[in-house]
């Protein structure tokens, strides 16, 4: 049998919950990126007024440099995460054991976003929910794309054994 006259791989159970979960990530990774991006502004503000409430000099430019190279790196993580994951689903529809590391890579690329946004978002002043409305939508979007990616990883580990669908 030539390379390109292959029988179609079986799909089972297991992997289209693997997809699905994979798809889930960057559907909420991509909503997390464009909350963020939309809070982009008032985070700058916070930022702004916490530190001219510590006495600390930074200019306006220092502060908006900061908050924008720091959402350029988070964009570059979640951009390689989604391709991860999708390069993932698509080795993993061809039968391909390749996309499990794939998949796993992102799993770890999200779950690192999301610890990195928490954490920032924590440390703002008290009162940044109500400067940021949108905060807390960009707390659980990370980590819902975390959590499915954690998932997908995890199942695509386990080898498959179910019933095929075909």
């Amino acid at each position: 049998m030539t390379p390109l006259a292959q029988p179609p791989v079986a799909r089972t159970r297991r992997t289209h919950l693997v997809v699905g979960l994979a798809v889930l990530e960057v559907v909420f990774l991509v909503a997390a990126a464009v909350v963020v991006m939309m809070s982009r502004d008032a985070l700058t503000a916070a930022l702004r007024a916490d530190l001219a409430a510590d006495n600390q000099g930074a200019s306006a430019a220092d502060i908006s440099t900061t908050v924008s190279v720091a959402l350029l790196v988070a964009a570059g993580v979640a951009a390689l995460a989604v391709v991860a994951a999708v390069l993932g689903v698509l080795l993993l529809r061809q039968g391909g054991k390749a996309a499990r590391p794939l998949l796993l890579g992102s799993a770890v690329l999200v779950t690192v976003l999301a610890v990195a946004w928490i954490v920032t978002t924590n440390s703002l002043p008290a009162d940044t929910d109500t400067v940021l409305p949108m905060v807390w939508v960009s707390r659980y979007l990370p980590s819902a794309a975390a959590l499915a990616g954690v998932l997908a990883g995890v199942l695509a580990l386990i080898p498959d054994g179910g019933a095929t669908l075909r």
